[in-house]
């Protein structure tokens, strides 16, 4: 057999075949804890800090965030007209019922293939961006709080995930749980400060043009100032502009490059910038080949969650009687649009309460699971993607990773 069809060299010659490991590595029991771990931190965050209900609502439990989405001026008169009526919730839960809506109208959208399914789909994700937009914008201590914590879990969940992949997939170690969870710890200022410091380097320019205009309301001088200082104002503007391309094209390539180069926040905001804008059409193409096998991979994976919940469900029709009216009061029937129903029937006994909680406790641990999965894909999807940018762009062996221990063998050296 002819040296030309050894499948080896398939992988030799084109890079981005080892992006399909990434779902053998993301489905990883390991990988999969320390993800659900992550998941279930938060949601309790978010859970805690919803005790202070922020959120106007009216009766049918639409929501601000409602009314945003459609204009600011729909906004403006529902919290005028139902400010002072008492019905609130919080922020959290705001978002993820909005974002669960909007995804379920995705996946709903996605049934008829088309011209308008597109469309929708921006749409509905446009809502997703302003939905941010609008906690940032009205509950923005709310907001800036849940950031730091989320930012913080990722940075210890997230670094895990990214050093067990890195390892795995250049050397084909497979690190302990607490092992990784110890790496991401001791390198927690790295992983917490390198998303932040495209931030600061933005805010920092833009404090300098704050000040100019400050300047510019000086009488007689301020103009003058102004027009002069122009030049740097404008430099000010492209050095920004450039950050925050860098940013949006790099920003997932900041934890792996912690991961692979053992190194401190500074290191990966600089390769990540040096990738995005040396081969930004080769990271693209990895991203995107990425985005489709996660699709893919989600899809299947959803598939199988929808089919176990429903032949579940079926199963437990055969035992119940009345036309199964008391586990229609216990757990309403799932669709693959909308594995779980948030809302509780009412007049419910006080048994058939406690027995829905306990039942939708578990869904709720599957649905996390599905959710960690995601996440653990993406982590895993980067860091393969930065090991196959790293090859390409400074011709960094696929198998080299380095050492907990190399940085201070170097001091000492030095």
């Amino acid at each position: 057999m002819s040296a030309g069809r050894d499948p080896s060299q398939f992988f030799k010659a084109f890079l981005f075949p080892n992006i399909f490991r990434a779902f053998r590595m993301a489905i990883h029991p390991r990988k999969m804890v320390i993800s659900f771990l992550g998941v279930l931190l938060v949601t309790l965050a978010g859970l805690a800090m919803d005790v202070t209900e922020t959120v106007v609502t009216d009766s049918a439990r639409r929501t601000e965030l409602d009314q945003y989405v459609q204009s600011k001026a729909a906004y403006e008169v529902f919290v005028q007209t139902y400010e002072g009526q008492g019905y609130r919730t919080g922020v959290f839960l705001t978002l993820v019922k909005f974002g669960v809506d909007r995804f379920e109208a995705i996946l709903g959208t996605l049934k008829n293939l088309g011209v308008e399914s597109i469309f929708a789909v921006i749409d509905n994700l446009g809502q997703g961006f302003k939905a941010v937009e609008w906690a940032f914008r009205y509950h923005l201590l709310y907001s800036l709080l849940f950031f730091a914590i989320v930012l913080a879990v990722s940075a210890v969940t997230g670094g895990a995930i990214c050093r067990m992949v890195a390892l795995e997939f250049a050397q084909e170690e497979r690190p302990g749980l607490v092992e990784s969870l110890r790496y991401s710890v001791q390198r927690f200022a790295s992983f917490y400060g390198a998303p932040l410091t495209p931030v600061a380097i933005v805010a920092g320019f833009g404090s300098f043009i704050f000040v100019l205009g400050l300047l510019g309301n000086i009488k007689y001088v301020g103009e003058i100032l102004v027009g002069l200082s122009m030049p740097l104002i404008l430099m000010a503007g492209v050095l920004m502009m450039l950050v925050i391309l860098g940013t949006l094209g790099g920003l997932n390539l900041m934890f792996p490059t912690i991961a692979f180069e053992n190194s401190e926040c500074f290191l990966a905001v600089n390769n990540s910038f040096r990738y995005v804008f040396s081969r930004p059409w080769r990271l693209g193409f990895y991203t995107g080949v990425a985005l489709v096998y996660g699709a893919i991979s989600y899809a299947m994976t959803r598939f199988f969650v929808f089919g176990m919940l429903l032949s579940a469900y079926r199963f437990l029709e055969l035992g119940f009687l009345d036309d199964n009216a008391k586990l229609l009061r216990l757990w309403q029937e799932p669709r693959f649009e909308s594995l779980y129903t948030l809302t509780l029937p009412e007049n419910q006994l006080l048994t058939e309460s406690i027995g829905a909680i306990l039942v939708h406790i578990s869904i709720l641990t599957i649905i996390g699971l599905l959710v960690a999965y995601v996440v653990s894909f993406c982590f895993s999807a980067n860091t393969i993607i930065y090991a196959l940018m790293r090859k390409r762009v400074d011709d960094i062996d696929l198998t080299s990773v380095k050492s907990i221990y190399e940085e201070d063998e170097e001091d000492v050296v030095l």
